[in-house]
């Protein structure tokens, strides 16, 4: 009797559930099966879904209904003072780096202050600078990688001299370098 009454599009029986008239059932426009002349072929949850389905097609096109803000065209211009800002932070940090770099590849000099010639001295000054700046690269790289001693511990003492049995060596785990490894923060 229930679904009877909503199949009919009746408000009378739950008013708040009840259909607008614009989405009513007529229950000669739902297809039977040939099997039972008393079960629709759809039930009254699909034609629901397919009319919500149908609105909802409709106010996505173009000129639908306008509840929905349009999306960002975007990202927001910069403004005047932000351009200058980034430029003149931009300008400091090239101009910075440039003046390291040549800092770094000057010449070396003595006690007196004169330049000490090198391999680079008769190159022309722009490439005098560039080659001993990638020189100095380079011997800071394999003086950083390479050990500091090629011995681990120094020469025996020799007579008269007294040599202990014993050496100390101290472990610093903990101290100042870590000796694990993990994927997440790799040598510590």
């Amino acid at each position: 009797m229930f679904t009877r009454a909503i199949l009919r599009g009746s408000r009378s029986l739950f008013s708040h559930t009840a259909l607008p008239p614009s989405r009513s059932l007529n229950l000669r426009s739902v297809p039977y099966s040939s099997s039972s002349p008393q079960t629709p072929k759809f039930s009254l949850a699909d034609q629901i879904m397919k009319d919500k389905v149908s609105e909802e097609d409709k106010s996505e096109k173009p000129g639908g209904s306008g509840d929905e803000p349009p999306p960002p065209s975007g990202p927001k211009p910069l403004g005047k003072w932000e351009k200058i800002g980034y430029t003149f932070v931009g300008s400091m940090f090239v101009g910075g780096l440039l003046i390291n770099a040549v800092i770094f590849s000057l010449p070396d000099r003595d006690e007196e202050g004169e330049n000490i010639p090198d391999e680079y001295s008769e190159l022309p000054f722009p490439s005098q600078y560039a080659k001993r700046l990638s020189n100095k690269i380079f011997k800071t790289k394999k003086d950083l990688e390479e050990p500091f001693s090629d011995k681990l511990l120094p020469e025996p003492l020799q007579k008269p001299y007294y040599q202990p049995k014993y050496t100390v060596f101290l472990e610093l785990t903990g101290l100042l370098v870590h000796a694990t490894w993990t994927v997440k923060a790799l040598f510590r």
